[in-house]
């Protein structure tokens, strides 16, 4: 049996059992879909913690398994991963390659030896120093999800006030803000080399006020604008696969972000680990990928034989977040089965009480171009809040 942990757990859960192995998951929400492929624990719902890696991989512990697999929100945590590295159990990079990949100026150096970059960085001291013409971002260095980016005021004294009131401890940065569009690639990696997997546009902000850079999903794959070619931007991604794979030791799947305009590209960050655009790429290729990331965490690349999509065109997901607070009503098993028949994901248990902002669920969509699949999406969302505004008036 592989346990999955993470802040949410559903997609990698469904991808492990698809895959022909038994598959238990814990997270944060321990979603009622969540459960339907293997046993997942809601660190909330069903052990009454407060939701934190810390409590997540507390109640792992307790469980016996061949192997453990993470997903977003463990990068951050890499003391969490030592025990199960050292039992041989862990299915993913490490605590010291996550401590350097999440290290920024290692990694900008590493890219600048492939003619590579990042967006300027700076620590907050060095603030009065820079160029005040230029657009910043105050950035959080262990937090993901573009959670808690705020841009600089351009007005001195505003900026002065808001970085007054930011810790001096390194856990924020000062980064040049980069305009473009936000995207990701994925690639596999045994250690030594990289099979680049696919692309996604970023869906960033569009729903959460005062949160403007919000992941909210992504469309597989990236749709390019007119000023890049699909196979110059393929070289570029599977160089730098290639190079940060042999530079820092990566295994399993793992995910880079980056912004895209005619410039260029910059990299923002690599995460190391499965992330959520990884159920649409397994959608895209029409294959999972769990069997391919246990072999390659064991130091071989190996991929099913390619094979024409189930369906091709565009692949999206986006995540639904609760315009006002409302405890969510019992509903029937069809019911359940009903929703994500019609491509809901995450469904929240009953009686879970949604705040404001908060995340309720993830929709997904396909389209015969990206601006169609978002569209899809879209009519997606508003079907789903239409379905929730009922108990908000019950």
């Amino acid at each position: 049996m592989f346990l999955a942990v993470g802040v949410s757990v559903r997609a990698l859960v469904e991808s492990i059992a698809a895959s022909g192995y038994e598959a238990k998951g814990v997270d944060f929400f321990g979603d009622i879909d969540a459960n339907w492929q293997g046993r997942t624990i809601g660190v909330a719902g069903d052990c009454g913690l407060k939701p934190s890696i810390g409590h997540v991989f507390t109640t792992a512990g307790g469980i016996s398994c061949d192997g453990l697999v993470y997903a977003s929100g463990v990068e951050n945590s890499p003391k969490e991963l030592q025990s199960w590295e050292a039992k041989g159990l862990l299915y993913g990079n490490g605590p010291s390659v996550l401590r350097e990949v999440r290290e920024i100026g290692k990694l900008q150096a590493s890219l600048e030896h492939i003619q590579m970059k990042m967006p300027e960085s700076h620590p907050l001291a060095q603030w009065k120093q820079l160029d005040h013409q230029k657009r910043w971002l105050l950035k959080p260095v262990n937090r993901g999800g573009g959670h808690g980016i705020t841009e600089i005021p351009a007005e001195g004294a505003e900026a002065e006030n808001l970085l007054r009131t930011i810790p001096r401890d390194g856990s924020y940065i000062i980064q040049e803000y980069w305009d473009g569009i936000p995207a990701s690639a994925t690639f596999i990696a045994d250690g030594r080399e990289a099979v680049l997997l696919g692309t996604s546009r970023q869906l960033v902000g569009s729903q959460k006020a005062g949160s403007p850079f919000s992941y909210e999903g992504n469309i597989v794959p990236l749709a390019l604008p007119s000023f890049k070619k699909q196979a110059s931007l393929e070289e570029e991604l599977s160089i730098m696969s290639g190079h940060l794979t042999r530079e820092f030791g990566l295994k399993g799947l793992n995910t880079v972000d980056f912004m895209l305009n005619a410039k260029g590209i910059r990299i923002l960050e690599l995460n190391p680990r499965w992330s959520a655009s990884v159920e649409l790429i397994e959608r895209h290729l029409g294959y999972r990928l769990f069997t391919s990331h246990l072999a390659a965490c064991r130091g071989k690349l190996e991929l099913p034989p390619a094979r024409p999509s189930p369906c091709s065109g565009y692949w999206g997901k986006k995540i639904i977040y609760a315009k006002a607070a409302f405890t969510t009503r019992a509903e029937d098993e069809q019911a359940y089965r009903a929703l994500y028949s019609l491509g809901v994901r995450d469904i929240p248990r009953p009686g879970t009480l949604i705040a404001k902002g908060q995340p309720l669920c993830t929709v997904l969509a396909e389209g015969c171009s990206s601006s169609n699949c978002y569209k899809n999406l879209r009519q997606q969302e508003e079907k789903i809040r239409q379905y929730y505004l009922t108990e908000l008036s019950q």
